[in-house]
């Protein structure tokens, strides 16, 4: 049974959005400071609605039952690789929703035919929860040197 949909971000959005990134627990894996207040969530928002989809595909994880942003997944695009990023609200983590929407993610890319064969995600070293679903997903970890802070996974379309 599908639970999520993965579709563009709309202004509707902008209470879900600033839940999902002003909580404490997603914060600490982006790697950059991100909003603490509603004006610079809109802001942000504005920007991912705006985005150039040939560069980089943005998409809300809605819940379908209760039609609620709970994560938002990404592709940046480049040459003929996909570069994810993902974050999922905490309260809907270690559910299957993070890895239902790397499926979606790749059957989107899949039936686009953009031409890419590759995919791969970064992430951060502490993150075991991402990092065991990503090896679920047959994603391989390249090669990390000691001391670094993320972890680089890899797989083919």
């Amino acid at each position: 049974m599908k639970r999520i949909e993965l579709r563009r971000y709309t202004e509707d959005d902008l209470e879900d959005y600033f839940k999902l990134v002003n909580n404490e627990e997603v914060k600490q894996f982006l790697p950059y400071m991100y909003c603490n207040n509603i004006k610079v969530a809109k802001a942000i928002l504005k920007r991912k609605i705006e985005v150039d989809i040939n560069k980089k595909r943005i998409y809300a994880i809605e819940n379908i039952k209760d039609k609620h942003v709970i994560g938002e997944i990404a592709a940046v695009i480049k040459d003929k690789t996909a570069e994810a990023e993902f974050m999922i609200n905490p309260e809907y983590r270690g559910k299957g929703y993070s890895q239902e929407a790397f499926i979606a993610l790749l059957d989107i890319i899949r039936s686009e035919n953009l031409s890419i064969n590759k995919i791969k995600a970064l992430v951060m070293e502490e993150n075991k929860s991402s990092r065991k679903m990503l090896s679920k997903l047959e994603f391989e970890t390249k090669q990390q040197e000691t001391g670094q802070e993320y972890v680089e996974y890899e797989r083919d379309i």
